[in-house]
């Protein structure tokens, strides 16, 4: 996949469609100029009552010429095409690559309408400037030049005089750059907030109606609607309304060529022929330079949309000078050294911000370490460091290896993550476990005990879950999420909250079977809930000012009162329910 940072390069890929366009482009344009030219040779031999024959002639000789000119427009217009569908594909590939190598502070740091707007809107946008240049440059470039050529061998003088008015539409382009950008842009960030809003009112649509929200946010997204419109009007408007003025001013030459021409005529100097052609010609030459005046706002339209999209349109991957090693290459190393070790480690957000500090753990093969304590202590924050999207300090090894320093495709084979929110695609069952890679998935849906929900299902596997698992419980969502974890296997596991939803016998007969059929993986288990935690292999407690205590379940009961208090009220509140 290629990737540029300039967008010139974009047409350097694009070299042999170019060259076609160009060879096209000549012949249509150039051929052009047999139109006007034979339409009156054509009138003076019917004016001057010559030979049939030769009327005849000039007449095929122009139909002949038309159809050839017309065969090359349609080879130009369709590589044409084809040039913007390639760049297209080429841009879109390169803007996703990027969007999902950032580190999520970069993401976070936008939201989702404006990466839309700009993975798809702003990229239509840009490829679309880059088509009418490729395009304008014969159509109006060449065209110009041909035209003019002609016009000054018919009348230098005349040309000159009656063309100097060209020029000045050109100049008055591009004096309101600026001004069609600055309409344009806010255009843009315009339809950024409007494609949030929808992301975001049909993603919590049931949360808004539940609430009694919907009134509200209809209002709320007609005024941004109205926005919209109000921008996308406007920067309509100054690009495409200025095109009469543009017209209107490169026209003005008209007039001195019907005064001069007519006299021409008159005193016998040009034949009515003649004076027609050069009359359709500077006609044509005026309305393609007015043309010139909207390549430019289409150009500087574009150039808007690439300075939005042009932070994502290189290839400086935070992992792209890290080797990428195979599991097998980790796994030679010596068994009973640790998966994972955690060595002071620290993070805060915004950086003066501490969340978690001086965290120190290890952790063996095929050993469960439990994370509990208070809400908002940082238990989530130490699971996402290791997805290797944010900057911590201290030190995380992975079998010896820092996990800064692994890149992606390493830490991917080696870290799988399960998040506390089940993130379910609007697919199956089946998709939502697979992510499009095929296998057979009783045994990991089995393992979840999720096996007997799905005899229920009439659609079995192949059941939809709907958008973001709608169409399922909190439990069988949170179940498919850890299903889909466990199937794509890796040495180390982490799974956040995973039996929130479910209830306690549940999460033992699951906790169980991970046991028996991961028992070569290590885990790190989050949760608040704390009755599988005597089972455990050792739990890390992280208290509220971000400070940690790992031990066991047994030495934590007698030296941590946070510890205690939470499992305690925990179980009183469990032996209260079954006592109702």
């Amino acid at each position: 996949m290629p990737y540029h940072e300039k967008i010139s390069s974009y047409f350097k890929t694009e070299i042999t469609v170019l060259t076609i366009v160009t060879i096209s482009g000549l012949l249509y344009n150039t051929g052009l100029l047999a139109a006007p030219y034979l339409q009156g040779k054509l009138i003076d031999a019917i004016a001057g009552r010559q030979q049939l024959q030769r009327v005849l002639f000039t007449a095929f000789l122009l139909v002949a010429s038309t159809a050839i000119v017309q065969c090359s427009r349609a080879v130009k217009r369709f590589y044409v095409r084809r040039f913007a569908n390639d760049v297209n594909a080429q841009m879109q590939n390169v803007i996703y690559a990027n969007l999902v190598h950032q580190s999520e502070d970069t993401l976070f740091s936008d939201n989702v309408g404006n990466l839309m707007t700009k993975a798809v809107s702003d990229v239509d946008a840009c490829v679309e400037g880059m088509r009418k240049f490729t395009t304008e440059i014969f159509d109006t470039g060449v065209f110009l030049i041909s035209y003019l050529v002609v016009l000054l061998v018919y009348d230098w003088k005349l040309t000159l005089v009656s063309c100097s008015f060209i020029p000045l539409a050109l100049f008055s382009a591009g004096r309101l750059r600026k001004i069609i950008s600055g309409f344009t842009l806010s255009w843009r960030k315009s339809m950024s907030e409007v494609t949030n809003s929808t992301y975001d009112y049909v993603n919590n649509a049931m949360l808004y109606r539940i609430n009694g929200r919907e009134n509200d946010n209809c209002t709320a997204y007609e005024q941004l609607n109205k926005d919209y419109e109000k921008k996308a009007v406007l920067a309509n408007i100054w690009e495409n309304s200025m095109m009469p003025v543009y017209k209107v001013i490169s026209l003005a030459g008209i007039i001195l060529i019907v005064v001069s021409g007519g006299e021409k005529v008159i005193n016998g100097g040009w034949s009515i022929g003649k004076f027609t052609a050069y009359v359709a010609m500077f006609i044509a030459l005026a309305e393609k330079a007015s043309h010139a005046g909207k390549l430019f706002n289409s150009v500087q339209k574009a150039e808007v949309s690439w300075d939005r999209i042009k932070p994502f349109m290189n290839n400086s991957f935070p992992d792209n000078n890290k080797t990428s090693d195979s599991v097998e290459t980790f796994f030679d190393t010596d068994s009973t050294c640790s998966v994972v070790s955690s060595t002071n480690v620290s993070f805060a957000w915004p950086e003066n911000k501490p969340i978690i500090h001086n965290i120190s753990f290890s952790l063996g093969r095929g050993k469960i370490l439990g994370v509990t304590g208070p809400v908002a202590c940082g238990k989530s924050t130490l699971a996402r460091l290791f997805l290797g999207g944010r900057r911590y300090g201290g030190s995380i090894k992975i079998y010896g290896k820092e996990l800064s320093e692994l890149s992606d495709s390493s830490r991917i084979k080696l870290i799988a993550y399960m998040g506390h929110e089940a993130s379910l695609l609007s697919a199956t069952i089946y998709d939502n476990v697979t992510l499009g890679n095929d296998g057979n998935i009783d045994d990991v849906l089995q393992t979840v005990c999720f096996d007997t929900d799905l005899k229920e299902m009439a659609d079995g596997i192949k059941t939809l879950v709907g958008n973001g698992g709608v169409r399922l419980s909190g439990g069988q969502q949170e179940r498919i999420a850890l299903a889909r974890t466990l199937y794509h296997k890796t040495p180390f596991i982490i799974l956040d909250d995973p039996f929130a939803s479910v209830d306690r016998a549940t999460e033992q007969n699951i906790l169980s079977n991970i046991r028996r059929n991961y028992s070569d993986c290590t885990i790190l288990l989050i949760s608040h809930r704390l009755s599988q935690f005597s089972t455990l292999d050792g739990v890390l407690l992280l208290e509220k000012d971000g400070t940690a205590i790992c031990s066991s379940h047994e030495k934590l009961m007698k030296c941590s009162e946070t510890y205690r208090n939470l499992y305690e009220l925990q179980e009183k509140h469990i032996n209260d329910e079954a006592h109702r």
